[in-house]
């Protein structure tokens, strides 16, 4: 059994990380500003309308435009900016952001308490918190989008879970339920949480002693209480819009996000749109390039020449998906595989690119920082290059790390090992995610939430190969 040591461990070196990862953050916040995304606009609709009145909370005014900004996004990112709004006036957008480094250099520190019990040392996980605070974070916690909130809430929550879960000390009731009100929060930061969820379990049921003999009943009221706000928080959700609409629903955000699939494989597959509904019809009239702008044209003309509101425009579509891989699985499975993107490979350890992301989401202008390209123009950017493509390789080595060993192991060392089990939930949950993002669509910061996992575990299980070897290896508190 894993337990921890009698003295609170030393967090000096790890501490004086995260004032330097803070320095950075607020350096480059300081010289770019608060970054502005595409979707920003649609959450600061949401929040104007907060701010104006509150026809809102009983109105969604889904005739009144075909994406209704109060429908489309779920409250909890636009409720923040209206907040911000009132704090920071003009200067809305700073409040906002400075929350965002907040909250994720905090996330960050809660990794530190499962150094310890993973097996790392000091210089390990100084290496874990630089990987993990220069990968996406960099710049999600500066841009106003729902991401940095919701990857930092995910992170503590995540971080809870595992913690318990190799320490073999099931949840208490009262961990179980703060970690269940960190994922309704995650819920209104992101509404696909609730399916998200769903890969979170192999790990809940580790952490709430579900799989430990004699633990089972009282670990499954545990488990049971992680996820009862969540789904609580959900069916409220659906009640509160169909007072407002007279449809039950989170958010009509399938308009766009679900369509896009549908009408890709369409390209592959036109029968998909050959039914006799008005989504049907206006798709086959409409469809010529199967791109997004095709997306849109469709949602306009089923919204000013059908007179469909967005939540029917939204379950028509879910209805479309559905009956799309019931009928046509081969040409729903092509546009799945067609998201598979390697740069997964590249996530792990990534600081030159993410100043170059950085430099790009800011400034709208694409940088060559890193690349041979501006070694080319400036031979003295060849450290950058060279930097670069050394953690290129170290991040394809922790992937790989991540990727092969957990299944290995906990097949030499069985479920009744912790570290394995963990491992293995861990995974499970990092795939499990991307899995559900797959079948929509998924962007690399969907990925946001996980990055310090695979980092961690690629990084333990590299620690645990060097150490002992695979067959008598141990992760020790």
């Amino acid at each position: 059994m894993i337990v921890s040591g009698d003295r609170p461990p030393n967090l000096r070196y790890e501490i004086a990380a995260l004032v330097a990862i803070l320095a950075l953050k607020l350096s480059l916040l300081a010289v770019f500003g608060p970054i502005t995304a595409a979707d920003t606009v649609g959450y600061e609709s949401f929040a104007h309308a907060i701010l104006a009145d509150d026809t809102w909370l009983y109105d969604a005014h889904v005739t009144a435009a075909v994406l209704p900004p109060t429908t489309l996004r779920i409250i909890g990112y636009p409720a923040m900016l209206a907040l911000s709004h009132v704090v920071g006036g003009e200067a809305w957008r700073w409040p906002i952001v400075a929350a965002q480094i907040a909250v994720s250099v905090l996330a960050l520190f809660g990794l530190t308490a499962l150094r310890r019990s993973m097996g790392l040392s000091h210089g390990a996980m100084l290496f874990v918190l630089v990987a993990v605070a220069t990968s996406s974070s960099l710049v999600l916690d500066a841009t106003l989008l729902s991401d940095s909130l919701n990857a930092a809430v995910v992170t503590i929550a995540i971080t809870i879970l595992t913690r318990a879960a190799l320490l073999e000390r099931p949840l208490g009731a009262t961990a179980a339920l703060g970690v269940g009100l960190l994922l309704a929060a995650a819920f209104l930061l992101r509404e696909a949480m609730t399916y998200l969820s769903l890969a979170l379990l192999p790990l809940l049921a580790c952490a709430a002693g579900v799989v430990a003999p004699g633990e089972r009943g009282r670990g499954l009221a545990v488990f049971v209480l992680a996820l009862l706000p969540l789904f609580a928080v959900n069916a409220g959700y659906n009640v509160w819009n169909r007072e407002r609409t007279g449809t039950a629903f989170v958010t009509t955000g399938a308009q766009t996000s679900v369509l896009f699939p549908v009408v890709l494989a369409a390209a592959h597959e036109p029968a998909i749109f050959a039914g006799d509904t008005p989504l049907d019809i206006t798709a086959r009239n409409i469809l010529t390039e199967h791109d997004f702008n095709d997306v849109v044209k469709i949602n306009v003309h089923l919204f000013a020449a059908d007179h469909l509101t967005a939540p029917e425009i939204a379950a028509a579509v879910f209805r479309k998906y559905t009956a799309s891989w019931r009928d046509h699985p081969t040409a729903m499975l092509r546009v799945v595989l067609g998201e598979i993107r390697l740069n997964q490979v590249f996530l792990l350890f990534r600081p030159v690119d993410a100043l170059r992301e950085y430099v790009l989401w800011a400034t709208g202008k694409p940088s060559q920082i890193g690349r041979w390209k501006s070694v080319a123009a400036d031979r003295r950017l060849l450290p950058l290059f060279l930097a670069d493509l050394a953690g290129r390789t170290m991040s394809a080595v922790l992937f790989a790390a991540f990727l092969l060993v957990p299944p290995w192991r906990l097949w030499r060392e069985g479920i009744g090992s912790a570290p394995a089990r963990v491992g293995a939930a861990l995974w499970l949950l990092y795939l499990g995610w991307y899995a559900t993002y797959l079948v929509v669509h998924v962007e690399t910061r969907y990925m946001a939430p996980l990055l310090p996992f695979a980092v961690l575990l690629g990084v333990a299980n590299l620690s645990w190969l060097r150490r002992a070897g695979p067959a008598s290896a141990r992760w020790t508190a």
